[in-house]
């Protein structure tokens, strides 16, 4: 436990002068926690109540009602004078301190806050990736011993570019979102003097890629169990309002080796906010071969670019290979963006190929929304056990209907695509690494000598 606050400048904190903001909430569905608690600020103690709904802290006195946003908090534990165990919660310059039960308290908030205190809490087995802007460590909780997987991002590389501290705020933002079996979350996160950590699932089984190369083409039972599994958990990534960009075999992992019965969606690295005037940080992003053709050509899209990513992933499950092959990324980006696909011979039944093809239209009108494939017949065939349970997720509006978003005119392009999109090279250069982790954490550049007094 700590008694003083952080001595190094957060990449997260601004030097705000007041705690709560200028809002108000009126619905509090979804809490995630709710108590009474003792509240010090300054000199001050009073009996409030707490509620804690994602990242927002709401403290009620009577008719009162104080909303703080809390994300990217500071947080540790502490002791008063009395010995009395707290919460501490520093924002900018100005904290607040809670007392009471707050072992559940502090639980829901690590989530959304920063936590400072990595070096007490796990131990570093070994560096498992290395990456640009960070490395990916297998690390031991010193508590239960349980094995994570820790994202480490080194501050000074991060602080090089504004755009690439705003990617790291918007993944964090993203992945606390995500609650779900099929999708990657985020288990807590660290800020210390030079490194930010953050705490993941550590999955053992490898990535889809490496399970195709080795098995090759999968039955059609195998495969409708894999494509479940994924409109389930991108359905789920949808309903929060976030599109993947980046749906491929490498960025698919399986929990367990050999165990395609549970792959995780992993990697929100290119993941954003889906917004109808297409403002990015990212505009037009993904890996050639994978990619819908709207975002190769500079076209506005929507939710549909990663159904079609998922419709490549059917293909080449089904296949034992990619549907654009070519000598170098510049033909498969070519091939990718002219979208002709070979649907002859495949060893799929006749309503399978029609959602395949569904997937893989050419114009995002003509092609089927996650709402329109999960009503298909190929995945609700009752002979096949795997199912989808789908029902009581949310939907933003422009889902729920099943149609397609009208696409507007794209503002003026500001990335050259073939710099933003992922290559081939770096794709051979993560396989050698890692698979958790994908995209641009693992290519093997980059130098984390400091941390190397913390590996046991």
């Amino acid at each position: 436990m700590m008694n003083k606050t952080s001595q190094f400048k957060s990449l997260f904190q601004s030097p705000q002068t007041s705690f709560w903001d200028d809002c108000k909430m009126e619905h509090f569905s979804n809490v995630s926690l709710e108590g009474i608690f003792q509240a010090k600020m300054g000199e001050q103690t009073i009996n409030v109540y707490i509620k804690v709904k994602y990242s927002y802290l709401i403290m009620i006195q009577g008719d009162k009602q104080l909303i703080a946003n809390i994300e990217n908090a500071i947080i540790y534990m502490i002791r008063d004078g009395c010995n009395d165990v707290g919460v501490k919660i520093l924002k900018g310059i100005v904290w607040l301190e809670l007392y009471g039960e707050v072992k559940e308290l502090f639980n829901v908030l690590k989530k959304q806050c920063i936590q400072i205190d990595f070096v007490l809490k796990y131990k570093v087995k070994k560096l498992m990736a290395k990456g640009t802007f960070a490395n990916v460590f297998l690390a031991e909780n010193t508590k239960t011993n349980e094995l994570f997987a820790i994202k480490c991002f080194d501050k000074n590389q991060i602080l090089k570019s504004s755009k690439t501290l705003q990617s790291l705020q918007k993944e964090l933002k993203i992945l606390r979102l995500m609650k779900h079996k099929q999708v990657m979350s985020l288990i807590e996160t660290f800020e210390t003097v030079s490194y930010v950590f953050v705490v993941q699932e550590y999955l053992r089984g490898g990535d889809l890629h490496d399970y195709i190369a080795k098995v090759g083409q999968l039955s059609e039972k195998k495969v409708h169990s894999v494509i479940s599994q994924l409109v389930n958990g991108l359905y789920f990534i949808h309903s929060q309002g976030v599109i993947h960009r980046d749906i491929k075999p490498e960025n698919l992992i399986l929990r367990s080796q050999d165990n395609v019965e549970d792959l995780v969606i992993c990697d929100f690295g290119l993941a954003d906010f889906y917004n109808l005037d297409g403002n990015y940080l990212y505009k037009q992003c993904g890996t050639p071969g994978y990619a819908a053709p709207e975002i190769l050509i500079g076209q506005s899209y929507d939710y549909k670019v990663d159904v079609y990513s998922l419709g490549i992933v059917f293909y080449t499950l089904i296949t034992g290979r990619r549907p654009f092959q070519g000598k170098n990324t510049d033909q498969i980006f070519q091939l990718n963006e002219k979208g002709e696909i070979n649907f002859q011979n495949l060893h799929l039944k006749a309503e399978g190929l029609n959602l395949l093809k569904k997937m893989l239209e050419l114009r995002p009108d003509n092609r089927y929304s996650l709402a329109m494939i999960k009503q298909h017949i190929w995945l609700k065939r009752i002979n096949i056990k795997t199912h989808l349970s789908l029902q009581n997720i949310n939907l933003p509006e422009s889902l729920k209907s099943g149609g397609s978003i009208t696409p507007r005119t794209l503002m003026t392009k500001t990335y050259n695509i073939k710099q933003v999109l992922k290559t081939e090279h770096n794709q051979s250069t993560e396989r050698k690494h890692y698979k958790q982790f994908g995209g641009r954490y693992n290519i093997s550049i980059g130098n984390f000598t400091n941390l190397q007094g913390i590996i046991s």
